[in-house]
């Protein structure tokens, strides 16, 4: 406790104002661009905006749009309030009573991380029906309520302390990113069996929606979910000094990085969907036309029946 009241912004370990006297706000802004978190989420809104507006409909990209969206502000948000207190002429100031920016900017980074959990929730409802499909998501829904008491607990100590990172806050972080580890994790593992309970009932394992669903969605969610559940233990393991010697604090940097674009990721997973969706059903309409016998087009209609209702609902999600 007496190592966090000793920090202050422009302390090294706060990774706030260290080696930075910026002349006037503007400045100190634009200098902020070569900080990879703020860049990753302005590329990140840019290419989900552009995709948005040429291909994207439905929820599923409605929350995509509003996840990079809130991304982009909590970055422009603290990043405008570092500038601001990073200036040379508040350099005397060593502490400010509140920095009530640095909780607004948590509004808005709780709701593009959490929005993942919710991006597979409509992914899940697709093929997901039922008593546990109704428990799924009530899990998911109530995990939101730790999630967001963690991260407003962050937004309160940085604008108590008016600085971003100290022990207690990379530790408040771990636990938030342990709870969204353990939404995406629930949500994979429920994915994987609703999409396998199909399969058996309703007989479209060869179909192209459950071959992408396979190939696509379950790697992503897993790299996803494995990102999140590293960075969280790391998170845990630094703060605590477990391992310290040869496990260095700045090892969680390369997982924030990946967790700072996953709606990029998800995004153009959505977008290869779309594509692969759109190219077999050219597929499967040529091979229709080119064998057009009448058992043979019996049996189609009937699969192409049972494959249309999963795929024109893992569209209107998508």
């Amino acid at each position: 406790m007496a190592k966090d009241q000793a920090l202050n912004r422009f302390s090294e370990n706060t990774g706030t104002c260290y080696g930075k006297n910026y002349k006037s706000i503007s400045y100190g802004f634009f200098s902020q661009f070569q900080d990879s978190f703020f860049y990753a989420n302005v590329i990140q809104v840019i290419v989900v905006v552009f995709l948005y507006f040429h291909l994207g409909n439905g929820r599923y990209w409605n929350l995509l749009l509003i996840a990079s969206i809130s991304g982009f502000l909590g970055a422009v948000i603290e990043n405008a309030t570092v500038a601001y207190l990073c200036l040379d002429s508040q350099k005397d100031n060593k502490s400010h009573s509140l920095v009530i920016p640095f909780l607004i900017a948590e509004t808005f980074w709780t709701t593009c991380q959490y929005s993942i959990p919710f991006l597979n929730l409509i992914k899940m409802r697709a093929f997901a029906k039922g008593k546990q499909a109704n428990i799924i998501r009530s899990t998911i829904i109530g995990l939101f309520v730790p999630f967001l008491f963690f991260r407003f607990f962050i937004g309160y100590e940085r604008m108590m302390k008016g600085y971003l990172v100290d022990d207690k806050i990379s530790s408040i972080h771990g636990y938030a990113f342990g709870v969204l580890a353990i939404s995406d994790f629930i949500c994979t593992i429920s994915i994987i069996y609703f999409v396998k309970k199909h399969n058996r009932e309703l007989a479209y394992s060869t179909s192209n929606v459950s071959d992408y669903i396979k190939n696509s969605s379950y790697i992503t969610l897993v790299a996803v979910d494995s990102v999140g559940f590293c960075l969280s233990i790391l998170d845990i393991i630094t703060n605590l000094g477990i391992a310290e010697s040869f496990l260095p604090k700045t090892i969680t940097v390369p997982f924030q990085c990946l967790m700072s674009n996953f709606v990029l990721i998800l995004t153009v997973d959505a977008l290869l969907f779309k594509y692969n969706g759109s190219s077999s059903s050219n597929v499967n309409n040529s091979n229709i036309n080119n064998y057009p016998s009448k058992n043979t087009t019996i049996t189609k209609n009937k699969n192409d029946e049972s494959n249309s209702t999963i795929s024109n609902n893992y569209f209107v999600s998508v």
